[in-house]
């Protein structure tokens, strides 16, 4: 299908924060958000910067969608 996989682990907010300055770089880029207390935690930081950078995101919990994802 031609899709290459980028896995950007995170461990904290700057993390976060790094993941998503490598992805704005990238062409016809798009966001799958593993589920797990780190990123349930960091939900609004997640869902605010794939808004700020335009990557379109699929979530695993409707929390995500209720803070704006």
């Amino acid at each position: 299908m031609g899709v290459d996989v980028i896995d950007l682990p995170a461990n904290s907010k700057e993390d976060i924060s790094r993941a998503f300055d490598k992805l704005s770089y990238e062409k016809h880029v798009g966001l799958i958000v593993t589920p797990g207390s780190f990123t349930l935690a960091y939900r609004r930081e997640i869902t605010h910067l794939a808004l700020l950078h335009r990557i379109p995101a699929i979530y695993p919990f409707r929390y995500f969608t209720e803070v704006g994802g």
